[in-house]
């Protein structure tokens, strides 16, 4: 698959995220469009109705997982996961504000104590780089 094509096919997965609920129609459509065609299939071949039906069913499977193999196929697995994660991160924090604001603070204050002491060692180190002086030289030997 060329690059391009996979681009194009990352960017139609994640565009398909903000339209999940008409995503969702589609799928539901093509899947019954595809028993409605095996059912046809079944009547031509000359089964009854109801056994034309019954008989499409199961050779179709299970209809929730292929609805969710093709919505994996449709979408961003990973993509709908993080969504839905800062969703309720979102919603957790309209529904407790001082335990949010109490953790957002501990975690930029532990960041900050780490990006300063961090920097102060940094600085303070001297360049070792001098204490080995020249490197060694190594002579290439003829194979022989």
């Amino acid at each position: 698959m060329s690059l391009l094509r996979r681009i194009v096919t990352h960017f139609r997965r994640g565009a398909n995220l903000f339209r999940q609920s008409s995503v969702n129609r589609e799928i539901d459509a093509e899947l019954k469009a595809h028993i409605e065609m095996r059912i046809e299939d079944n009547l031509a071949a000359g089964m009854e109705p109801e056994a034309a039906r019954r008989d499409a069913q199961l050779r179709f499977g299970n209809k929730t997982m292929m609805r969710e193999r093709t919505t994996a196929e449709d979408t961003s697995p990973l993509l709908a996961g993080i969504g839905r994660d800062v969703h309720y991160a979102l919603r957790q924090m309209r529904h407790s504000p001082g335990f949010a604001l109490t953790a957002i603070l501990t975690l930029a204050l532990g960041i900050g104590a780490n990006v300063v002491a961090l920097s102060v060692l940094n600085d303070s180190a001297p360049a070792r780089s001098a204490a080995f002086g020249a490197p060694v030289r190594g002579r290439a030997e003829e194979p022989g």
